[in-house]
């Protein structure tokens, strides 16, 4: 929630460093897992643009909630024409069994799933 305790950066967090920051789940009327655009796909974040704008051709994502917004900012990565790979142990899902679906599925698009210890 905006504005709300532990919404903001921690204060150990080297912002100095950070070029951008897209926001989502600003319309209370419809659900945003992705980091590129709502779940109905009608408004974008600008990550998209702002990425191919830089020339950046790879995402990795990892994050809360594997099987939710991971799995939803790694497909639309895909969509968008980037290579999209999900960090397996960077993502924790709130569905195990439903998470090993969801890999498969993203895999079988053209994904990739790693460990960190790869990158």
């Amino acid at each position: 929630m905006q504005k709300k305790e532990g919404s903001e950066f921690p204060r150990l967090l080297d912002t100095k460093k950070v070029e951008a920051i897209f926001r989502k789940g600003l319309d209370k009327n419809i659900d945003s897992y992705s980091g590129f655009f709502d779940n109905g796909k009608k408004k974008a974040t600008g990550m998209g643009d702002y990425l191919k704008g830089r020339g950046i051709t790879e995402v990795y994502v990892g994050g809360l909630a594997g099987d939710f917004c991971v799995n939803f900012t790694a497909v639309d990565a895909l969509e968008l024409g980037f290579k999209s790979t999900i960090i397996l142990d960077a993502a924790v899902p709130i569905n195990d069994e439903n998470f090993e679906k969801i890999k498969q599925t993203f895999q079988m698009a053209g994904g990739r799933i790693t460990g960190s210890e790869k990158i």
